[in-house]
Order: C-alpha cells, then sequence, then structure tokens
C-alpha cells in the first residue's frame, strides 16, 4: 500500500513512517520538519516532501498516487494554541476538512486520523481533576481535535 504520513518528521510520525516501512508498504511524508520536529528524518526507502499541510497545491501533489493518509499534522503548537486559539482551530479544523475533499479526489481509500492533542480531551477514570464532559478540551490546542473527528464522521457517513 501506498502511505502519505502527514506529520510524519515528528516523534509519532517518524516511528510510524518507520513501522509501515519494515512492514513492506511504500512512504511518503509531508512535514514541515521546522520548530519542535528537528531536522528533515532520514529513513532508507522513505520519501520526504517539506511543505505544509495548509497548502493546498503541496497537499495536492503529496496525496498524488497514495491509497492511505496518516494524518498527525498540527500546523500549531501550545503555546501558539494558548496565543492565537482561532488561528488554532481555523488551521487545524479547515485543514483537516481541505485534506478530506482532496484525498476523495485523489482516489486515496483510508485516512486515519491522530490529532496530538486529543489526549487532553478526555478525563480518566482516575483523573484527579475531573471536567465536565469527556469532551471538554482542558488545552486549547487540544479543541480543534472533536470538531476534526466529527468532520472524519460526516465524510464517511455522506460522502461514501
Amino acid at each position: 500500500m501506498k502511505c502519505l504520513v502527514l506529520g510524519g518528521a515528528g516523534f509519532i510520525g517518524s516511528n510510524i513512517a518507520r513501522a509501515l516501512l519494515l512492514r513492506g508498504h511504500s512512504v511518503r511524508v509531508l512535514d514541515r520538519a521546522t520548530g519542535g520536529s528537528g531536522p528533515r528524518i532520514e529513513i532508507p526507502g522513505l520519501e520526504f516532501l517539506t511543505g505544509d499541510f495548509l497548502n493546498e497545491r503541496e497537499l495536492a501533489d503529496a496525496l498524488t498516487g497514495m491509497d492511505a493518509v496518516i494524518h498527525l499534522a498540527c500546523p500549531t503548537i501550545p503555546q501558539s494554541s494558548n496565543d492565537n486559539p482561532i488561528y488554532d482551530v481555523e488551521s487545524n479544523v479547515v485543514g483537516t476538512l481541505r485534506l478530506l475533499a482532496l484525498s476523495r479526489e485523489s482516489g486515496v481509500r483510508k485516512t486515519y486520523f491522530l490529532h496530538p492533542a486529543a489526549p487532553f480531551t478526555e478525563s480518566p477514570p482516575f483523573s484527579l481533576f475531573p471536567r465536565p464532559t469527556p469532551r471538554t478540551p482542558f488545552v486549547p490546542m487540544a479543541s480543534p481535535s472533536w470538531p476534526s473527528k466529527s468532520i472524519f464522521i460526516f465524510f464517511t457517513i455522506f460522502t461514501e
């Protein structure tokens, strides 16, 4: 299978890319590879594209020929999500919607979504700080997680 890993230069993404390659899949990564994610990763057999998941042309090019997408891209970091929560939500939610539309146009068959801040929206049974609902984010960066998941559900139900 030909897989695109968005945000594949980070810790989780690079390990997913490596695991896919070891299982015989063809892997392409699209990542800005700036800031906290460090330099470009070097994994034999990996196709690495430097680009931004929010750039429609770069995203469309990266999707060309792919069977599956693993979406780990998060255009913001905790500090910027605190400083500018509107941009955080707009970039993550609209970016995810754009990804799904372009994936459909490109013939991508499977899309997997793992938002890096999703764990900050759940209240485990042993939590010392229970929140009013299980979907209440306790850091601004987690706010786009649930709307993005809702978009995935919408695409699954209404675009088949």
